[in-house]
Protein backbone atom coordinates (compact mmCIF):
# COMPACT_ATOMS: atom_id res chain seq x y z
CA UNK A 1 0.00 0.00 0.00
CA UNK A 2 1.58 3.54 -0.70
CA UNK A 3 2.27 5.22 2.23
CA UNK A 4 1.06 9.21 1.83
CA UNK A 5 3.29 11.38 4.27
CA UNK A 6 2.82 15.38 4.80
CA UNK A 7 6.15 16.76 4.64
CA UNK A 8 6.32 20.79 5.80
CA UNK A 9 8.26 23.37 4.04
CA UNK A 10 10.75 25.73 5.40
CA UNK A 11 10.94 27.64 1.92
CA UNK A 12 10.66 28.55 -1.31
CA UNK A 13 12.93 30.64 -3.96
CA UNK A 14 12.65 31.38 -7.47
CA UNK A 15 14.78 31.99 -10.01
CA UNK A 16 14.10 33.24 -13.61
CA UNK A 17 11.14 30.45 -14.02
CA UNK A 18 12.45 28.00 -11.45
CA UNK A 19 10.63 26.99 -8.17
CA UNK A 20 12.89 25.86 -5.50
CA UNK A 21 11.09 23.97 -1.85
CA UNK A 22 13.00 23.24 0.91
CA UNK A 23 11.94 20.80 3.28
CA UNK A 24 11.86 21.73 6.62
CA UNK A 25 13.17 17.94 7.98
CA UNK A 26 15.58 15.70 6.42
CA UNK A 27 13.63 13.02 4.39
CA UNK A 28 14.63 9.62 5.82
CA UNK A 29 13.70 7.89 2.60
CA UNK A 30 15.26 9.60 -0.61
CA UNK A 31 13.67 7.44 -2.72
CA UNK A 32 10.42 8.53 -2.79
CA UNK A 33 7.48 9.83 -5.53
CA UNK A 34 6.89 13.54 -4.16
CA UNK A 35 3.68 14.65 -4.97
CA UNK A 36 3.37 18.43 -4.88
CA UNK A 37 0.18 20.50 -4.85
CA UNK A 38 0.41 24.35 -5.56
CA UNK A 39 -2.53 26.06 -4.50
CA UNK A 40 -4.34 28.87 -6.84
CA UNK A 41 -2.33 32.19 -6.47
CA UNK A 42 0.42 31.16 -4.66
CA UNK A 43 2.75 32.25 -7.06
CA UNK A 44 2.74 35.14 -10.20
CA UNK A 45 4.88 36.31 -12.68
CA UNK A 46 6.35 39.83 -13.02
CA UNK A 47 3.12 41.30 -14.66
CA UNK A 48 1.47 40.33 -11.75
CA UNK A 49 -0.44 37.27 -13.17
CA UNK A 50 -0.95 34.83 -10.48
CA UNK A 51 -1.04 30.93 -11.22
CA UNK A 52 -3.70 28.39 -10.95
CA UNK A 53 -3.87 25.65 -9.25
CA UNK A 54 -1.39 23.01 -9.86
CA UNK A 55 0.07 19.28 -9.42
CA UNK A 56 3.26 17.62 -9.89
CA UNK A 57 5.18 14.98 -9.44
CA UNK A 58 8.82 14.59 -8.59
CA UNK A 59 10.08 10.57 -8.41
CA UNK A 60 13.09 10.48 -6.50
CA UNK A 61 12.74 6.38 -6.70
CA UNK A 62 16.38 4.34 -7.75
CA UNK A 63 15.66 1.90 -10.53
CA UNK A 64 17.28 -0.32 -8.28
CA UNK A 65 14.45 -1.13 -6.66
CA UNK A 66 13.49 -2.51 -9.43
CA UNK A 67 13.51 -6.23 -10.10
CA UNK A 68 14.44 -8.29 -13.27
CA UNK A 69 12.75 -11.53 -13.87
CA UNK A 70 14.56 -13.71 -16.32
CA UNK A 71 13.28 -16.97 -17.77
CA UNK A 72 14.07 -20.23 -15.94
CA UNK A 73 16.56 -21.50 -18.82
CA UNK A 74 18.22 -20.36 -21.72
CA UNK A 75 15.29 -22.61 -23.35
CA UNK A 76 12.22 -20.64 -22.03
CA UNK A 77 11.20 -24.46 -21.24
CA UNK A 78 10.71 -25.98 -17.61
CA UNK A 79 9.04 -28.39 -15.85
CA UNK A 80 7.83 -26.30 -13.58
CA UNK A 81 7.91 -22.20 -12.90
CA UNK A 82 9.51 -21.03 -9.31
CA UNK A 83 9.30 -17.61 -7.89
CA UNK A 84 10.19 -14.66 -9.72
CA UNK A 85 10.32 -16.54 -13.17
CA UNK A 86 8.86 -16.52 -16.18
CA UNK A 87 9.16 -19.58 -18.74
CA UNK A 88 6.30 -22.06 -20.27
CA UNK A 89 5.49 -25.39 -18.69
CA UNK A 90 6.42 -28.51 -20.38
CA UNK A 91 2.42 -29.35 -19.91
CA UNK A 92 1.27 -26.34 -20.70
CA UNK A 93 1.71 -25.59 -24.89
CA UNK A 94 2.30 -21.86 -25.55
CA UNK A 95 0.73 -20.95 -22.20
CA UNK A 96 4.04 -18.51 -20.44
CA UNK A 97 4.20 -18.09 -16.82
CA UNK A 98 5.15 -15.03 -15.27
CA UNK A 99 5.71 -15.73 -11.76
CA UNK A 100 5.53 -12.25 -9.77
CA UNK A 101 6.49 -14.34 -6.27
CA UNK A 102 5.09 -12.45 -3.83
CA UNK A 103 3.88 -9.13 -5.52
CA UNK A 104 0.54 -8.12 -5.75
CA UNK A 105 0.82 -6.81 -9.03
CA UNK A 106 -2.02 -4.07 -10.39
CA UNK A 107 -4.15 -4.94 -13.91
CA UNK A 108 -0.94 -3.30 -15.56
CA UNK A 109 0.24 -6.53 -15.40
CA UNK A 110 -2.80 -8.22 -17.51
CA UNK A 111 -2.86 -5.49 -19.74
CA UNK A 112 -1.95 -7.26 -22.84
CA UNK A 113 -0.41 -4.07 -24.33
CA UNK A 114 2.46 -4.17 -21.63
CA UNK A 115 3.71 -7.48 -23.34
CA UNK A 116 5.64 -7.89 -26.45
CA UNK A 117 6.33 -11.03 -28.50
CA UNK A 118 9.52 -10.89 -30.55
CA UNK A 119 8.73 -7.06 -31.48
CA UNK A 120 5.32 -6.85 -32.31
CA UNK A 121 1.65 -7.19 -29.75
CA UNK A 122 0.95 -10.65 -28.80
CA UNK A 123 -1.17 -12.51 -31.47
CA UNK A 124 -4.70 -12.28 -32.05
CA UNK A 125 -7.33 -13.51 -28.88
CA UNK A 126 -4.61 -14.42 -27.08
CA UNK A 127 -5.84 -14.37 -23.26
CA UNK A 128 -4.05 -12.60 -20.25
CA UNK A 129 -5.16 -13.24 -16.25
CA UNK A 130 -4.36 -13.57 -13.13
CA UNK A 131 -3.79 -17.26 -11.92
CA UNK A 132 -5.00 -18.24 -9.08
CA UNK A 133 -2.76 -20.25 -6.78
CA UNK A 134 -3.49 -22.57 -4.01
CA UNK A 135 -2.97 -20.44 -1.20
CA UNK A 136 -6.32 -18.46 -3.07
CA UNK A 137 -4.36 -15.49 -3.92
CA UNK A 138 -4.92 -14.12 -7.45
CA UNK A 139 -2.49 -10.84 -8.58
CA UNK A 140 0.80 -12.43 -8.35
CA UNK A 141 0.99 -15.02 -10.90
CA UNK A 142 0.14 -13.93 -15.01
CA UNK A 143 -0.92 -16.51 -17.96
CA UNK A 144 -0.85 -15.32 -21.30
CA UNK A 145 -2.58 -18.10 -23.43
CA UNK A 146 -1.39 -17.56 -26.96
CA UNK A 147 -3.87 -18.85 -29.18
CA UNK A 148 -4.31 -22.25 -30.94
CA UNK A 149 -3.09 -22.85 -35.07
CA UNK A 150 -0.69 -19.76 -34.51
CA UNK A 151 2.46 -21.45 -34.89
CA UNK A 152 3.42 -24.81 -37.31
CA UNK A 153 7.13 -24.82 -35.97
CA UNK A 154 8.97 -25.13 -32.63
CA UNK A 155 10.89 -21.87 -31.68
CA UNK A 156 12.36 -19.36 -29.44
CA UNK A 157 10.60 -16.32 -28.52
CA UNK A 158 10.91 -13.28 -27.37
CA UNK A 159 9.18 -12.07 -24.39
CA UNK A 160 9.32 -8.43 -23.61
CA UNK A 161 7.46 -7.13 -20.36
CA UNK A 162 7.00 -3.33 -20.48
CA UNK A 163 8.27 -0.83 -17.46
CA UNK A 164 4.39 0.45 -17.11
CA UNK A 165 3.93 -3.37 -15.18
CA UNK A 166 3.83 -1.94 -11.34
CA UNK A 167 2.83 -3.73 -8.25
CA UNK A 168 0.37 -2.26 -6.11
CA UNK A 169 2.88 -0.13 -4.05
CA UNK A 170 3.89 1.77 -7.73
CA UNK A 171 6.77 0.25 -7.54
CA UNK A 172 8.70 -0.28 -10.91
CA UNK A 173 8.53 -4.20 -11.27
CA UNK A 174 10.07 -5.34 -14.23
CA UNK A 175 13.08 -2.96 -15.20
CA UNK A 176 16.80 -4.09 -15.03
CA UNK A 177 18.17 -1.98 -12.04
CA UNK A 178 21.40 -1.44 -13.44
CA UNK A 179 19.84 0.09 -17.26
CA UNK A 180 16.24 0.57 -16.46
CA UNK A 181 16.02 -1.41 -19.24
CA UNK A 182 12.85 -3.10 -20.29
CA UNK A 183 13.13 -7.33 -19.62
CA UNK A 184 13.18 -9.60 -22.57
CA UNK A 185 13.44 -13.06 -21.84
CA UNK A 186 13.12 -16.51 -24.13
CA UNK A 187 10.45 -18.45 -24.47
CA UNK A 188 9.34 -21.83 -26.02
CA UNK A 189 6.98 -21.37 -28.54
CA UNK A 190 5.93 -24.61 -29.91
CA UNK A 191 3.93 -26.07 -32.87
CA UNK A 192 0.36 -25.68 -32.04
CA UNK A 193 -1.20 -25.97 -35.34
CA UNK A 194 -2.59 -29.44 -36.54
CA UNK A 195 -2.11 -31.18 -39.73
CA UNK A 196 -4.96 -31.51 -41.97
CA UNK A 197 -5.14 -34.17 -45.44
CA UNK A 198 -4.99 -31.65 -47.95
CA UNK A 199 -4.49 -34.12 -50.85
CA UNK A 200 -5.48 -37.89 -52.08
CA UNK A 201 -4.21 -39.54 -56.13
CA UNK A 202 -4.59 -42.99 -56.95
CA UNK A 203 -1.74 -45.70 -56.59
CA UNK A 204 -1.39 -47.40 -60.14
CA UNK A 205 1.04 -48.19 -63.13
CA UNK A 206 1.24 -47.16 -66.57
CA UNK A 207 -2.11 -48.42 -68.05
CA UNK A 208 -3.64 -49.72 -65.01
CA UNK A 209 -7.67 -48.73 -64.84
CA UNK A 210 -7.99 -50.14 -61.38
CA UNK A 211 -6.66 -49.79 -57.86
CA UNK A 212 -7.02 -50.71 -54.40
CA UNK A 213 -4.26 -47.96 -53.26
CA UNK A 214 -4.37 -44.25 -52.23
CA UNK A 215 -1.46 -41.80 -51.62
CA UNK A 216 -2.22 -39.22 -48.99
CA UNK A 217 -0.88 -35.78 -48.27
CA UNK A 218 -1.09 -33.81 -45.46
CA UNK A 219 0.12 -29.61 -44.52
CA UNK A 220 2.74 -31.20 -42.00
CA UNK A 221 5.56 -34.15 -41.40
CA UNK A 222 3.69 -36.73 -39.34
CA UNK A 223 5.31 -38.60 -36.42
CA UNK A 224 6.25 -41.80 -37.12
CA UNK A 225 3.59 -44.49 -37.33
CA UNK A 226 4.46 -48.20 -37.88
CA UNK A 227 2.43 -50.00 -40.86
CA UNK A 228 -0.76 -51.42 -39.96
CA UNK A 229 -1.43 -49.56 -36.57
CA UNK A 230 -5.25 -50.34 -36.30
CA UNK A 231 -5.19 -46.80 -34.47
CA UNK A 232 -4.67 -45.01 -37.38
CA UNK A 233 -6.29 -47.42 -39.96
CA UNK A 234 -9.22 -46.50 -38.24
CA UNK A 235 -8.29 -42.17 -38.49
CA UNK A 236 -9.39 -42.67 -42.67
CA UNK A 237 -12.01 -44.36 -44.41
CA UNK A 238 -12.13 -44.30 -48.23
CA UNK A 239 -15.94 -43.12 -50.14
CA UNK A 240 -16.58 -44.48 -53.18
CA UNK A 241 -20.48 -44.13 -54.33
CA UNK A 242 -21.45 -42.55 -50.66
CA UNK A 243 -20.58 -46.37 -49.44
CA UNK A 244 -17.24 -46.47 -46.91
CA UNK A 245 -14.84 -48.72 -47.27
CA UNK A 246 -12.23 -49.27 -44.34
CA UNK A 247 -8.52 -49.32 -44.22
CA UNK A 248 -6.82 -52.51 -44.71
CA UNK A 249 -3.37 -51.21 -44.92
CA UNK A 250 -1.40 -48.48 -43.86
CA UNK A 251 2.14 -47.62 -44.98
CA UNK A 252 4.89 -47.51 -42.35
CA UNK A 253 5.78 -43.43 -41.91
CA UNK A 254 9.51 -42.26 -41.28
CA UNK A 255 8.78 -39.20 -39.17
CA UNK A 256 8.64 -35.91 -40.75
CA UNK A 257 6.84 -37.53 -44.22
CA UNK A 258 3.99 -36.07 -45.63
CA UNK A 259 2.78 -38.69 -47.98
CA UNK A 260 0.75 -41.82 -46.37
CA UNK A 261 -0.17 -45.13 -48.37
CA UNK A 262 -3.36 -46.09 -47.66
CA UNK A 263 -5.09 -49.60 -49.25
CA UNK A 264 -8.88 -50.91 -49.03
CA UNK A 265 -9.73 -54.36 -49.87
CA UNK A 266 -11.93 -53.51 -52.92
CA UNK A 267 -10.14 -52.13 -56.41
CA UNK A 268 -11.60 -49.46 -57.93
CA UNK A 269 -11.72 -47.91 -61.56
CA UNK A 270 -9.50 -44.97 -61.49
CA UNK A 271 -11.85 -43.24 -63.38
CA UNK A 272 -14.32 -43.06 -60.51
CA UNK A 273 -15.09 -40.59 -58.43
CA UNK A 274 -13.75 -41.44 -54.59
CA UNK A 275 -13.12 -39.17 -51.05
CA UNK A 276 -10.77 -39.97 -48.75
CA UNK A 277 -11.81 -38.96 -45.19
CA UNK A 278 -11.04 -38.16 -41.80
CA UNK A 279 -13.01 -40.37 -39.62
CA UNK A 280 -14.25 -37.96 -36.43
CA UNK A 281 -14.37 -39.40 -33.00
CA UNK A 282 -17.56 -41.37 -32.23
CA UNK A 283 -18.47 -44.74 -33.05
CA UNK A 284 -16.24 -45.51 -35.96
CA UNK A 285 -13.04 -44.21 -34.27
CA UNK A 286 -12.52 -44.24 -30.85
CA UNK A 287 -9.67 -41.76 -30.59
CA UNK A 288 -7.27 -40.18 -33.28
CA UNK A 289 -4.04 -41.33 -33.71
CA UNK A 290 -2.61 -39.90 -36.12
CA UNK A 291 -0.36 -36.69 -35.51
CA UNK A 292 2.25 -34.19 -36.45
CA UNK A 293 6.13 -34.64 -35.27
CA UNK A 294 5.86 -31.21 -33.17
CA UNK A 295 9.76 -30.75 -32.76
CA UNK A 296 10.62 -28.22 -29.92
CA UNK A 297 12.85 -25.58 -30.61
CA UNK A 298 16.10 -27.59 -28.52
CA UNK A 299 15.62 -30.76 -31.55
CA UNK A 300 13.68 -32.70 -28.48
CA UNK A 301 10.23 -34.19 -29.44
CA UNK A 302 7.46 -32.94 -27.75
CA UNK A 303 3.48 -33.73 -27.80
CA UNK A 304 2.11 -33.84 -31.44
CA UNK A 305 -0.70 -32.44 -32.73
CA UNK A 306 -3.96 -34.67 -33.73
CA UNK A 307 -5.00 -34.53 -37.61
CA UNK A 308 -7.43 -32.61 -38.20
CA UNK A 309 -10.77 -34.26 -37.79
CA UNK A 310 -13.53 -34.64 -40.48
CA UNK A 311 -11.98 -33.41 -43.78
CA UNK A 312 -12.60 -34.88 -46.85
CA UNK A 313 -10.63 -34.61 -50.00
CA UNK A 314 -11.50 -36.22 -53.54
CA UNK A 315 -9.14 -38.49 -55.26
CA UNK A 316 -7.37 -36.56 -57.81
CA UNK A 317 -4.78 -37.76 -60.45
CA UNK A 318 -2.22 -41.14 -60.14
CA UNK A 319 1.32 -41.29 -58.95
CA UNK A 320 3.57 -44.60 -59.83
CA UNK A 321 3.49 -47.43 -57.38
Amino acid sequence: MTKTILILLSGATVTNDTLVLAFATSVTDAQQLFKVEIGAGAVKDLAGNKNTAGTTYVDNRAVATALELTAIAATGHADGITTGKIGVDNADKNVITVNFGANKMTDSAITAGNYTLDGGALPATSQVYFDQKSDGTTDTIVKIVLPKETYTVASIGTLTLSKSIVNVDGTKYVAVAATDAQVNVPVQLSDNTKPILTGAKYVAAEGDTTTNTFQLTFSEGLAAITADTADNMNDFVVIIGGAEYAVTHLSTVTDGDTKVTVQIATAVNVAQAVDVQVVPVGAKNAAIATKDTAKLADGTTGDGNLLTESTKVAVSGTVAP
